[in-house]
């Protein structure tokens, strides 16, 4: 029984100190965001973070394949720990077709394992910065990343079965519309935005799980997706401190 109780515990003192080397690299991206110009209010900050939360936190418990492996077949070596998690940090990018940009992330993820190694390292050395990290810095990371921090100011929208427009004084954010689609339907949206003092603006799709999906782009404006499963997808336009209007028109087919 005390055996058991050990082993649990162990157990679940390792999974924090994965979740400290997770906290650690996150730690990292977040000073870098916070010192980015091109970050500069909380929406923009917890925007950047939240694409990059699922990925770390999922890859750093991954690493206990690793550990195991290598603990296993190899002697605990540490220089073959350090290749593999470079390794597969690099490869978790190469799923997507093969590209410049898809070079650069695959680096940028072989930088990110190597600071998620030492950050483990660093938590089997010092229970402080175990549970700091992976308490103290995760934590308080997953409720930012949750919240909405859209900034409406003077906004008046109108919508219909198949529109919607809006006009504001300011957005920064994001407003989500959503459409409803059964399998085999195809989306065709069009949007005009009119730009009022010279804020940035997008777009982007999310099916039911929160995944960005791709669209094809038919003309200037104009986007057309077709839905391989029934759901309520939604389109989401996004603002940087933008003044105007925008509209958003759709049919189904």
């Amino acid at each position: 029984m005390v055996s058991n109780r050990q082993t649990l515990v162990k157990s679940i003192h390792n999974i924090f100190e994965k979740l400290a080397g997770a906290g650690f690299l996150l730690s990292i991206m977040s000073l870098f965001l916070l010192l980015s110009s091109d970050v500069d209010d909380m929406y923009e900050f917890a925007n950047g973070i939240s694409d990059f939360f699922p990925w770390v936190v999922g890859f750093s418990l991954f690493t206990y394949v690793i550990d195991y492996l290598v603990f296993k077949f190899l002697n605990n070596r540490n220089t073959i720990k350090i290749i593999l998690y470079m390794a597969f940090g690099y490869l978790i990018f190469m799923v997507n077709p093969m590209n410049v940009f898809m070079l650069l992330m695959g680096v940028m993820g072989l930088i990110c394992s190597l600071i998620l190694y030492f950050g483990n390292r660093l938590a089997q050395s010092s229970n402080i910065f175990t549970y700091g990290f992976s308490i103290v810095v995760l934590i308080p990371l997953f409720i930012i990343i949750n919240i909405d921090f859209t900034e409406k100011e003077g906004w008046k929208e109108v919508s219909s079965s198949s529109t919607f427009e809006a006009t504001f004084d300011n957005f920064n954010g994001k407003h989500e519309i959503p459409i409803p689609l059964r399998e085999g339907d195809t989306l065709t949206f069009y949007t005009t935005f009119n730009n009022e003092n010279g804020g940035g603006h997008g777009l982007y799709m999310l099916n039911e799980n929160d995944r960005k999906i791709g669209m094809k782009e038919r003309n200037e404006n104009e986007l057309q997706y077709y839905a391989d499963q029934s759901g309520v997808y939604r389109i989401v336009i996004i603002g940087d401190d933008v003044k105007g209007s925008f509209t958003v028109n759709w049919k189904i087919e």
